[in-house]
């Protein structure tokens, strides 16, 4: 695995935070205090689940938009995500779940919230101040070939979340994500729905990836039994 300088510097600023505040940093099953690679390997947690005895993470997600949406007083058309983050229940988890409000001072870099859990600064359930979102759910195929060093998925996410324009293209678009994902090796299948509410017109993305087979974006016109303006993961 390897990640950006930046978030090696942001892994010590937690460590660095926790103990300014007082905590304490042992921890009893490593008989050792935490350091910033804990907290590195910590936020590549969904990239190493499915190597665990208790298996891999599921989720789902469905956005829903003109047609769908288009009858409700509050949103009349516009987009809607539901989400279900379907991980596990370990009080570790659900006890410290964080909504986290970064603010970067890089000019290339954007405003953005993250819905995860204490410490976890990857983009799990993001979305950005110009409004993208993006939601990861856990793949079926966690083929691996040829791809190391592999990069923390939700690291990659949150470079698509966070660059102002990733791809270069003038605007903060779901292809952003794609082209976030499409520059990292990953050791992980995913499922990444992106999202951007742009009323009756919404376009969303599921970003399907994985070392074996690459990248495959699809959308609603490639739906079969699923009606109207919806997209699920």
């Amino acid at each position: 695995y390897t990640v950006d300088p930046k978030y090696l510097d942001e892994a010590q600023a937690v460590i660095d935070g926790m103990s300014d505040a007082g905590i304490s940093l042992y921890n009893s099953t490593l008989m050792r205090n935490i350091n910033a690679t804990d907290m590195l390997v910590a936020n590549a947690l969904v990239d190493l689940s499915a190597l665990t005895a208790a298996g891999p993470f599921a989720c789902s997600s469905m956005s829903s938009w003109g047609a769908s949406t288009a009858s409700d007083p509050f949103l009349d058309g516009h987009l809607v995500v539901t989400r279900l983050l379907d991980w596990s229940k370990h009080p570790t988890l659900t006890d410290n779940v964080l909504l986290t409000v970064h603010f970067p001072k890089e000019a290339d870099e954007q405003p953005w919230i993250c819905i995860g859990y204490a410490g976890l600064f990857g983009a799990l359930s993001a979305i950005s101040e110009s409004g993208l979102s993006a939601c990861l759910n856990m793949g079926n195929n966690d083929a691996s070939a040829g791809g190391a060093p592999y990069y923390p998925i939700l690291l990659t996410v949150r470079n698509g979340i966070e660059s102002a324009d990733y791809d270069g293209d003038g605007s903060h678009t779901p292809a952003d994500i794609t082209a976030a994902i499409q520059d990292r090796a990953r050791n992980i299948d995913t499922i990444v729905h992106v999202t951007k509410d742009e009323g009756l017109g919404s376009r969303p993305l599921i970003i399907e990836s994985n070392n074996a087979a690459g990248v495959a974006v699809r959308d609603c016109s490639d739906n079969t039994i699923i009606p109207a303006d919806n997209l699920v993961a």
